[in-house]
C-alpha cells in the first residue's frame, strides 16, 4: 500500500473519525501516532503516506484496511489546506517548530506552582497539564487557557551524573545549546544546560508512558514508585529523545523543583521543571576498548537531539551557564548550586523570577 494519498474527502472523514475518538486537531493527531505535526500537515496538503504510518493510524484510531483505501488514492494531489502552518525555507534550511510543550491549565495546581513554596505533586501536575504544538515563538507566547496572561509550562526533567569505574570521581553531565539558523530551536535560550527538560504526551494514548504511569496510580498508589525504580523506569523513557540512558542502570530519586516566571520581568511565559537526580554508575557499563572515557560518556548516552557532554572540571558557572545574548541561564544556575551543595530554598532573579524548591513529592501526601 506504499505511494498512497490522502484524498480530501478522505481526510476529512478520516478528522471526522479522529474528533470522535476526542482527537480534534492535527497535534492531537501527531500526540497519538508519535510523529511530528509537520508530517500530519503533509499529508493534509496531499502528500505521500508511508506503509509504517498507514498500520499507526490502523492501529491508534482502530481503522480498518478497507477505510484506509478508500480514505485514500495511489496519485498524489496538489492541495493545501487553510489551515496549515507555513513551512517556508530561510536561508535553504527548513523552518522548524517549537519543541513540544505541557501547559498547566487547572488554575489550583497554576496557582500553587507559582505563588506557593509547597508546590504540587508531580501526579497533580501531570494531571493537570495539556500537551501544545506550537508552531512558532509568537504562538508559544499565547496564553491557551482562558483568563491567563501567559502560559505556564511544564516538564519532568532530570540531572545526570556518572560515577567514573576507577577513580569513583562524580561526573556531572550537560549539553551545549546553540540557535540554529532557519529554525525556532532555542529561540529564548541558548548556552551550556546540566538541566534535561522533558514534555512528554498524556491522555492521548493509553500505551504512552506517562499515560502508564497515571493508570498506574489509580489502582495502587505504591505503583507511583514505577517511574524511577529499577530495572527499567518509565521516566527514562520519557526523557528519552532528551537522554537516551534507558537499559542502564539508576538511581533516581526526587531533586528539586525550579520555577523560573519570566512575566515577573515582562515575559509571557513561566517555566516550572521537576527535576530528577538521575546518578549511572559507569561499573556497571560495558565500555568500549581503546576509548578514553569522555569519548565513551558521550558515545553511550548522546540522544539524537543533544551532545552530552561533562561538563568542564574548572568551569566557572556565571561563565557556563550564559545564554549568547549574554543573559545568565537562572535554572540551570540555581541546579547547579543545589548540586554543591547548597540547602534551602534558593532565588535568584530580577523581582526573585527564579526559585528552587528542594525534594517534592510524586503523589500527594508522600513523604519527600
Amino acid at each position: 500500500m506504499a505511494n498512497r494519498y490522502f484524498t480530501e474527502d478522505g481526510w476529512a472523514q478520516f478528522q471526522q473519525i479522529a474528533k470522535r475518538r476526542g482527537k480534534p486537531d492535527n497535534g492531537d493527531i501527531a500526540a497519538v501516532v508519535g510523529l511530528d505535526i509537520r508530517t500530519i500537515q503533509r499529508w493534509e496538503a496531499g502528500e505521500g503516506v508511508k506503509d509504517k504510518n498507514f498500520t499507526l493510524l490502523q492501529e491508534k484510531f482502530g481503522l480498518s484496511r478497507d477505510q484506509i483505501l478508500s480514505f485514500t488514492k495511489t496519485n498524489p494531489q496538489e492541495r493545501k489546506p487553510a489551515n496549515a502552518i507555513s513551512i517556508s525555507r530561510v536561508s535553504g534550511l527548513r523552518e522548524q517548530m517549537q519543541d513540544r510543550k505541557n501547559v498547566i491549565f487547572k488554575p489550583e495546581i497554576r496557582e500553587r506552582i507559582l505563588n506557593t513554596e509547597h508546590p504540587p505533586s508531580v501526579v497533580e501536575c501531570v494531571c493537570a497539564s495539556r500537551m501544545h504544538l506550537p508552531a512558532g515563538s509568537k504562538e508559544k507566547d499565547t496564553p491557551i487557557v482562558a483568563n491567563t496572561e501567559f502560559n505556564l509550562f511544564f516538564q519532568v526533567g532530570a540531572v545526570l551524573q556518572v560515577i567514573l569505574p576507577q577513580s569513583r570521581k562524580v561526573v556531572t553531565m550537560g549539553a551545549p545549546r546553540k540557535k540554529i539558523l532557519g529554525t525556532q530551536k532555542y529561540d529564548h535560550t541558548t548556552g551550556f544546560s546540566i538541566l534535561f527538560g522533558a514534555s512528554f504526551p498524556f491522555n492521548v494514548a493509553p500505551d504512552e508512558p506517562m499515560d502508564r504511569w497515571v493508570a498506574g496510580i489509580e489502582v495502587n498508589s505504591r505503583n507511583a514508585e514505577r517511574l524511577t525504580e529499577n530495572p527499567d523506569p518509565l521516566l527514562l523513557h520519557i526523557l528519552k529523545y532528551k537522554l537516551d540512558i534507558v537499559g542502564f542502570d539508576t538511581a533516581i530519586r526526587p531533586f528539586a523543583v525550579v520555577l523560573r516566571n519570566e512575566s515577573l520581568e515582562g515575559q509571557p511565559r513561566a517555566y516550572c521543571q521537576y527535576i530528577f537526580h538521575i546518578v549511572v554508575d559507569w561499573a556497571t557499563v560495558d565500555p568500549h576498548e581503546g576509548e578514553d572515557i569522555s569519548t565513551q560518556l558521550r558515545l553511550m548516552i548522546s540522544s539524537p537531539e543533544l551532545d552530552i557532554v561533562p561538563l568542564p572540571a574548572s568551569a566557572e558557572p556565571e561563565r557556563l551557564f550564559r545564554s549568547e545574548n549574554g543573559k545568565l541561564n537562572l535554572m540551570d544556575l540555581l541546579a547547579f548550586q543545589r548540586l554543591q551543595g547548597r540547602s534551602g530554598v534558593l532565588v535568584a532573579g530580577d523581582n526573585s523570577s527564579t526559585k528552587l524548591f528542594p525534594g517534592f513529592n510524586l503523589v500527594p501526601n508522600a513523604p519527600s
